[in-house]
């Protein structure tokens, strides 16, 4: 469905997603169960560069757009949808990052040319959020944990 509309170097990253597939969803069962993404099926993942498309060149990305970077996830979630929300978490803090100076990206990434951090990101207001339920003031705050490294 992708094929004609993304890079053949984001191609290629769907096609290892595509091989994976009996692995992810076998995983994703086992991940329903405990939790936790089995560490084998993140680590096998992350090996085909999936989590850090949205990256700059620079450091060893693709520097993925939306379709890119919805072509990877949509490979993952073919598998497993836990395991796809989680590659939109990390290549929406890798775009982020990548909008950043860069000695911040340097801090995160290390080395040029080498992709070595997942980024995972929250963004806040610099004041206190609060929304109102029926006039009463309602305190929110999301926090994402998910024993991944």
């Amino acid at each position: 469905m992708f094929d004609t509309l993304v890079r053949p170097s984001i191609t290629e990253i769907i096609d290892q997603l595509t091989m994976l597939r009996p692995e992810l969803a076998e995983g994703g069962r086992e991940g329903d169960l405990s939790r936790r993404v089995p560490e084998r099926v993140f680590k096998a993942v992350q090996a085909t560069g999936a989590f850090n498309v949205s990256a700059p060149e620079k450091f060893g990305g693709l520097a993925a757009n939306s379709r890119d970077v919805q072509a990877v996830t949509s490979a993952i979630g073919a598998g497993d949808g836990s395991l796809a929300w989680m590659a939109g978490i990390y290549n929406t803090g890798a775009w982020v990052l990548s909008l950043m100076s860069d000695q911040a990206q340097e801090d995160a990434w290390g080395e040029r040319g080498k992709v070595g951090a997942l980024v995972s990101i929250v963004l806040a207001t610099t004041s206190e959020g609060c929304r109102r339920r029926r006039g009463i003031p309602h305190h929110w705050s999301l926090d994402v944990r998910h024993g991944q490294p």
